[in-house]
């Protein structure tokens, strides 16, 4: 099944649910998956943010293809 599949299924399988605690474990379980996925940043990251931001409109980075060639470089004692 598909994402979108699923959902659908889902949605329509809740809809016939008429007991309250299985809803509210359900509700739970949603509930409890969106706040894993937040992660809190620490004042040390919040600071850092605007800087890292600046250095990114600057374009003071290296592209992955840079450091992965500098990488295999080391890597391979060149």
């Amino acid at each position: 099944m598909t994402t979108s599949e699923i959902k659908k299924y889902l949605i329509h399988r809740i809809e016939e649910i008429d007991d309250l605690a299985l809803l509210e474990k359900l509700k739970s379980i949603i509930d409890n998956h969106g706040e894993a996925n937040i992660k809190a940043l620490s004042e040390e990251q919040k600071n850092e943010t605007p800087i890292s931001e600046q250095e990114i409109d600057q374009s003071l980075f290296l592209g992955f293809k840079v450091i992965d060639g500098d990488l295999s470089k080391w890597t391979n004692g060149k």
